[in-house]
C-alpha cells in the first residue's frame, strides 16, 4: 500500500477550489514514523455530522489514527472536534469557554497575520502565523513566535487546509503529528485523485464511536457508556446551552420536550449525539 499512496503528488491543481465542505468530506495525512517498511501510519479526518452550536451551523470532525500492517488495519485512537466553516474562514470550538477560535482564513493575503486559536487535550493554544506569499492557490506561511512549539510549519492549500496536518502541530515531539496530505475529497473534488482516497476510506473501522448514549427517546435519564467522560454539555436545537455535567448519568428533568444535542468530552476527544426528550 505504501507504494500506491506515494503516487500522490505534492501539487494541487490550479482548478481545484474545494470551498464546499459537508458530511463525508475527508482528509488523509501520512503519519511520519520510525517503523520499518511494511508498517505505515495514517491520520484520517472526516466530517461525520452537522450540528448547531452557539447559534451557527457547525460540523463534527472525527480524527482517526490508524496503522496498516501485515495483519490489516488497526484503529489506534480517535478524537472528535467541532468546526465551523463560514465561507472562506474556518473556526474550531473552544468548548469550555463557548468560543470559536480561528483556524484558517483562505482569503488572507501576503503579509497578513493570522491569530490562530485551538484546543488540544483540554489546553487552549494560541499561535500567530504570517502569510509569506500565495502561489498557485497555496499559502506559504511562517510562524511569528519561534519559541512557541505549536504552529503551521508547512503550506496551506486554499479551500482544503494545511498540507501537513489539519491543526497546528506540536513541533517539540519527534516525529510530530502528521505528514504529507495524501488525499482530500468532498464528494465532488478530489486531491490528487479519487482512487487514492477510496483505497483507505472504504474501510469499516471509521464507523467506530467512543460512546453509546441510551435510551433515545427518553423520559428523564440518559446513560453514557464507553470511554471515560470528563464533562458534557447539552445544547438546544437552536444552539443554546441548557445543561452541563460530568456524570455518566444525565438527568433531564429540567428540560422541556424536544430535540437536543449532547456534546461529550474526554481529553482531546469529543462525541456529539442527538436525542429526543419526551
Amino acid at each position: 500500500m505504501k507504494h500506491l499512496l506515494l503516487l500522490a503528488l505534492f501539487i494541487i491543481p490550479n482548478s481545484l477550489n474545494a470551498q464546499n465542505w459537508g458530511i463525508g468530506t475527508q482528509w488523509i495525512y501520512e503519519q511520519y514514523d520510525f517503523f520499518p517498511d511494511g508498517i505505515d501510519q495514517f491520520i484520517v479526518f472526516e466530517i461525520i455530522s452537522d450540528t448547531i452550536i452557539l447559534n451557527v451551523d457547525a460540523f463534527v470532525l472525527k480524527e482517526t489514527f490508524i496503522t496498516d500492517s501485515d495483519t490489516g488495519f488497526t484503529d489506534l485512537y480517535t478524537n472528535q472536534y467541532i468546526i465551523w466553516k463560514q465561507d472562506s474562514m474556518v473556526y474550531t470550538l473552544i468548548p469550555e469557554e463557548n468560543y470559536w477560535g480561528l483556524l484558517y482564513d483562505f482569503t488572507a493575503e501576503s503579509g497578513d497575520t493570522l491569530d490562530i486559536c485551538f484546543q488540544q487535550y483540554a489546553v487552549k493554544i494560541f499561535t500567530q502565523t504570517i502569510i509569506d506569499s500565495i502561489i498557485d492557490n497555496i499559502q506559504y506561511l511562517f510562524s511569528v513566535d519561534h519559541t512557541n512549539p505549536y504552529g503551521f510549519f508547512s503550506p496551506t492549500y486554499l479551500g482544503i487546509g494545511n498540507s501537513y496536518y489539519f491543526f497546528p502541530i506540536f513541533g517539540a515531539v519527534d516525529p510530530p503529528p502528521g505528514g504529507r496530505l495524501l488525499c482530500f475529497q468532498n464528494g465532488v473534488e478530489y486531491f490528487p485523485n479519487q482512487s487514492t482516497c477510496d483505497f483507505l476510506l472504504n474501510n469499516p473501522l471509521y464507523s467506530i464511536d467512543s460512546w453509546s448514549v441510551y435510551p433515545n427517546p427518553t423520559n428523564r435519564f440518559l446513560f453514557i457508556q464507553g470511554e471515560k467522560v470528563d464533562s458534557w454539555v447539552i445544547y438546544s436545537a437552536v444552539g443554546q446551552l441548557v445543561e452541563s455535567g460530568i456524570s455518566n448519568q444525565v438527568d433531564l428533568k429540567q428540560l422541556n420536550s424536544g430535540v437536543y444535542i449532547l456534546l461529550i468530552r474526554h481529553q482531546g476527544s469529543f462525541g456529539q449525539y442527538k436525542f429526543y426528550k419526551r
